[in-house]
């Protein structure tokens, strides 16, 4: 356990990278921008039931799209504070600019960054989605059916009796109209 980190007070994200999302995930989208609107209420909502930290694993996608968030609400003045949980050293260095600049972005921003690996090794992804579960008392993922780390992780969220609050349950018509 991370002694700066109490479970009771934090909030892991999970959920996929932009291609798995059953919808264009692309600011334009109006599906994206209520799954964006849709994370700020659940952060919110997190804050005000006194779960004030929040642990990003640090991926494309929803992920960082979370990390963003919570530096929203923080602007906000609810007092979110951001953990980024880095599964590896050098994670982001061969990722495209925009998605170099948002990493490195939520990482300055951050009121802490965990390095879990010095370097890749096989599995170090599921690692991470440990660690973001057993530091959590609350999951807010996006999760649809689609397999992959994001099932891998809701699944170890529920083996453990962690609450999951899934986005994709509201789904991207009711996402839509919540505009």
């Amino acid at each position: 356990m991370n002694p700066s980190i109490d479970p009771a007070e934090a909030v892991a994200f999970s959920g996929y990278r932009p291609e798995k999302f059953p919808f264009p995930y692309t600011p334009d989208s109006p599906a994206y921008r209520a799954l964006r609107e849709a994370l700020y209420r659940a952060v919110t909502t997190a804050c005000q039931r006194g779960q004030r930290t929040f642990l990003c694993g640090m991926a494309v996608g929803f992920d960082t799209l979370a990390g963003l968030q919570v530096l929203r609400a923080r602007g906000a003045g609810y007092g979110a504070r951001l953990v980024c949980a880095v599964p590896y050293a050098g994670v982001a260095d061969r990722w495209p600019r925009p998605d170099r600049y948002a990493f490195d972005h939520l990482c300055r921003e951050a009121g802490e960054v965990v390095t879990l690996s010095p370097r890749y090794f096989s599995g170090c992804f599921h690692a991470r989605n440990r660690w973001l579960v057993d530091h959590a008392g609350l999951l807010i993922c996006y999760h649809c059916g689609v397999p992959g780390g994001t099932a891998y992780t809701v699944r170890y969220a529920k083996s453990r009796g962690l609450p999951i609050q899934n986005l994709a349950e509201e789904g991207p018509e009711q996402l839509t109209l919540a505009l």
